[in-house]
């Protein structure tokens, strides 16, 4: 690894400010800056989130050698779950007071907590997060990092990340993840016949099936990215041939990077249900001129899920169900691929008439629509309602009595009995087309 430079968006202001006396006689009315933050979300089907927080719960949750340091004031540690997932140990703050804030006196703290880290903790890089603090007050701190980077050797990430912009969760992964490919210098040739995968999550470490058949198809799997990885694993990335990657549009960077690194880019779907299954390894076969062996290993598999699809859609092809998007806090990409609709194709394979309901504001309705049609194709019933805490009683009102949601509304729905499935909760695969099937005849009972 090695030195990666400034990775940051641009800031409100420009150097460190130091503290002067104001001439201003009028309160300061900051009430058109939010206006026009909320200007830039409505009618976008990708939901805000504050980039400090979610990049630190992606990365308290992925194992590895490394330093984040949130570089703000101690309160700034509290935005996230810093306390759980395998690296709490990694996370540092530089604890900023307010004199430090207000004065400029920014970066004597974030350059002594850096050497620290790099004498005590000899990490393998390090990752240093904004918080709204220092981006009000301009603190270009990527001059500090760079420096002690090329002092002292260590590859470290400056990220301006804070919760002041309503940047969309796609946003924030695809920027985190970005900037952790391109601190990957150990150069390696392409490996032949051999892939990796981008937004797949590997709930419980493998998946069987998926492990079987690419054994059978004699090619070589690098590793699942970006959920669930080895920090060090992202400086593994130059020997695989090609990249497939679910819903490539919520990864330009990555994408980016990772074509600039000798990448074939492909993308797939995410295999859930038979549909998507299908299309997730005739992708793969396609790609590496193995279609006719990749028939014989998923064939069985295949028409047994498709069998127990069919019969299942017969008993309750046309049942109605509600189906909740844009609600998730979350940094995972397999929740935020194709804005939330994975579980949607799924639904619809098995029969069911699916109306969408969406948070936002109800006078986008029309936005929200166009894009669903123009982007996805969907035609089904729209909904908009403001907020999760009235998605219960909306559902309710409009005669719905079963729903899938994300976690975030699912005590409102049963507090207004409305039985609910949590988004997501479908597993992958043709091995995960009866689990599937079960828990949706169990919510419809």
């Amino acid at each position: 690894m090695e030195k990666t430079g400034q990775q940051s968006e641009p800031s409100m202001a420009q150097g460190s400010i130091p503290l002067v006396r104001s001439t201003r006689t009028t309160p300061i009315d900051d009430e058109p800056f939010w206006e026009r933050q909320e200007r830039r979300r409505r009618g976008q089907l990708g939901q805000p989130c504050c980039t400090q927080s979610k990049m630190s719960w992606a990365l308290v949750h992925m194992p590895g050698n490394f330093a984040l340091v949130i570089h703000g004031e101690q309160d700034c540690l509290n935005c996230f779950h810093h306390h759980t997932g395998p690296s709490p140990q990694n996370v540092y703050s530089t604890r900023l007071t307010e004199y430090q804030i207000t004065s400029g006196e920014t970066q004597r703290p974030l350059r002594h907590l850096l050497e620290l880290l790099a004498k005590e903790k000899n990490p393998d890089a390090i990752v240093v997060l904004g918080t709204c603090p220092v981006e009000v007050i301009g603190d270009r701190f990527e001059t500090v990092t760079d420096e002690v980077s090329t002092r002292l050797g260590i590859p470290i990430a400056a990220l301006h990340t804070s919760g002041l912009k309503m940047t969309r969760l796609v946003d924030m992964q695809d920027w985190l993840f970005s900037t952790l490919a391109g601190m990957a210098t150990q150069e390696r040739p392409l490996q032949r016949r051999s892939f990796q995968t981008i937004g797949l999550l590997r709930e419980g470490g493998i998946f069987p099936e998926f492990e079987e058949v690419i054994q059978g198809l004699e090619l070589i799997h690098h590793g699942e990215f970006p959920n669930q990885s080895f920090f060090a694993n992202w400086d593994h990335q130059h020997a695989p041939e090609k990249s497939f990657v679910v819903d490539a549009s919520t990864f330009p960077k990555l994408t980016e990077t990772l074509g600039s690194q000798g990448h074939e880019i492909l993308e797939i779907p995410l295999p859930v249900g038979v549909q998507q299954t299908t299309r997730f390894y005739e992708q793969i076969g396609d790609a590496f001129d193995v279609r006719d062996k990749l028939e014989e290993l998923i064939s069985e598999k295949r028409d047994t899920a498709l069998n127990m699809t069919h019969e299942f859609r017969s008993r309750v092809e046309g049942f109605p169900i509600a189906m909740a998007i844009r609600m998730l806090n979350t940094y995972r990409s397999d929740q935020l691929a194709y804005d939330g609709l994975v579980d949607y194709v799924l639904l619809k394979e098995l029969g069911l008439r699916v109306t969408l309901f969406i948070q936002g504001p109800p006078e986008e309705k029309s936005a929200f629509e166009s894009t669903l049609k123009t982007k996805y194709g969907v035609e089904d019933p729209v909904e908009v309602f403001p907020g999760p805490w009235v998605l219960g009683e909306h559902l309710r009102d409009l005669g719905f009595r079963h729903a899938i949601a994300p976690d975030s509304c699912t005590t409102t729905l049963r507090k207004n009995e409305v039985a609910v499935l949590p988004s997501r909760s479908f597993p992958m695969f043709y091995s995960g087309v009866p689990s599937s099937i079960h828990q949706i005849h169990h919510l419809l009972r």
